[in-house]
């Protein structure tokens, strides 16, 4: 396995300990995001498992670029 596949799976499983495990507040989270948007912060609910989930995502979107999973559109752009 390598990292991407590593990182989908630690954040499917982060996804759904959140969900049947440990019941993160959706609407603290989302308030979170939109008050980011806004430029009205809010505060981010205290939880490990959120933690985790958000920085493995963080993770995969800076790991992304430099993975095989842009070599297939990258191909409509060259020459």
């Amino acid at each position: 396995m390598n990292i991407v596949q590593l990182l989908l799976i630690g954040i499917g499983l982060s996804g759904l300990s959140m969900k049947f495990i440990d019941h993160t507040d959706i609407i603290s989270v989302k308030e979170f995001f939109l008050g980011l948007m806004r430029f009205n912060l809010q505060p981010l609910p205290v939880q490990p498992l959120l933690f985790l989930h958000l920085t493995l995502v963080a993770l995969l979107i800076a790991i992304f670029p430099y993975s095989k999973l842009l070599h297939g559109p990258g191909l409509f752009f060259s020459a």
